[in-house]
């Protein structure tokens, strides 16, 4: 005769602790056999491991791509048990807070640089420009506009590049 082990929450959070002491070691879990772990070496992470099986009635793979939405990693399953772990909630909102951060000073360097080249143009046109005697007033504020402008988005330029430096050097740290 055969019986099945009623599930118990105490024992399944036990377990998940001992994997997340042990991905923090430096062991990743790669497969288990009744009591027996198999790990792999890895990088020592924070992580969060989550043991959870398909509820009845759900697809499988809807199920399960959820879960990597999520962030979790499908790492195997066992006795109809699914084993996912995902590094700690802190840093994967960290590094999509400098990516974002990043991205946006990207946008403004952008922005900041096409301004600059704009004054570029307007020097350049008012350089060219054919002005009567009497409204040589015109052409000189114009091209002083055209200069201010040009120097203004440039120091601003070379102050976003700065920070785009400064956020991708925390980054590497």
């Amino acid at each position: 005769m055969k019986r099945v082990k009623k599930f118990d929450l105490f024992e399944h959070r036990q377990e998940e602790a001992f994997l997340e002491e042990q991905h923090a070691n430096g062991w990743m879990v790669r497969s288990k056999k009744r009591s027996t772990y198999t790990f792999e070496e890895t990088d020592p992470l924070e992580t969060e491991y989550l043991i959870e099986m398909v509820e009845p009635g759900t697809d499988p793979v809807a199920w399960e791509a959820y879960r990597e939405h999520l962030g979790f990693t499908h790492l195997f399953c066992d006795r109809d048990l699914h084993y996912f772990y995902r590094q700690k909630q802190e840093e994967r909102f960290q590094k999509k807070d400098t990516s974002y951060r990043e991205t946006a000073v990207q946008g403004i360097l952008i922005r900041r640089v096409l301004r600059a080249f704009f004054f570029v143009i307007l020097c350049f046109a008012v350089y060219k420009m054919r002005v009567p005697a009497d409204k040589t007033w015109l052409r000189l504020l114009l091209g002083g506009v055209g200069v201010l402008g040009l120097v203004y988005y440039a120091l601003l330029s070379l102050k976003s590049f700065q920070e785009l430096r400064w956020l991708e050097k925390n980054r590497n740290e």
